[in-house]
C-alpha cells in the first residue's frame, strides 16, 4: 500500500506527498527489519524535505537515520544526526519528547562511558543546554 503511495507521488511529481510517503515507507521498512530500504527511504525523504524548505520533516527523517545507525551499534555515527535533529524541533514539539524517549531506550545498549563520550562529541558546538538535557533525560 505504502509503495503505491510512493509511486503515485513520484508519478505526479508531488514532492511534499512524496517526502511524507517515503518517510512512512521508512517506518514500515524499519518495522519489517528492512534496514537498508528504511535508510534509503528516510534519506530521500530528508533530501526532498530540505529542498522544499521543510526543516521539521527533514529533521524527523534525519533523526530516524540516526536512530537506525545507533540501533545497529554505530553510536558515533548516529548520535550526531539525532542531536542536530533535536536542535531543529521547537521546545514544545512532541517529536522532541519522543526522540528523547527513544534515545534513552537506545542508550541502554551501550556502556555508559562510551555513551557519555559520544554525547560530548555529538554536542560540541551545540548550545550548552543540549548535553545537559540529554544527560538529564538519558541518565548519563
Amino acid at each position: 500500500m505504502i509503495t503505491k503511495l510512493v509511486a503515485l507521488a513520484r508519478s505526479t511529481n508531488d514532492e511534499p506527498r512524496l517526502a511524507m510517503a517515503l518517510h512512512t515507507h521508512g517506518h514500515a521498512c524499519t518495522l519489517a527489519g528492512e534496514v537498508e530500504d528504511a535508510e534509503k527511504a528516510f534519506d530521500e525523504s530528508r533530501e526532498i524535505s530540505l529542498r522544499l524548505g521543510d526543516k521539521r520533516s527533514a529533521a524527523l527523517s534525519s533523526s530516524m537515520l540516526g536512530r537506525l545507525a545507533i540501533a545497529r551499534g554505530s553510536l558515533e555515527e548516529g548520535l550526531p544526526r539525532v542531536v542536530v535533529a533535536l536542535g531543529e524541533f521547537e521546545g514544545d514539539d512532541p517529536a522532541r519528547g519522543l526522540l528523547f524517549a527513544r534515545l534513552a531506550e537506545l542508550s541502554r545498549k551501550f556502556e555508559p562511558r562510551r555513551f557519555d563520550a559520544a554525547v560530548k562529541a555529538a554536542t560540541r558546538g551545540q548550545p550548552p543546554e543540549v548535553p545537559v538535557e540529554i544527560a538529564r533525560v538519558v541518565g548519563v
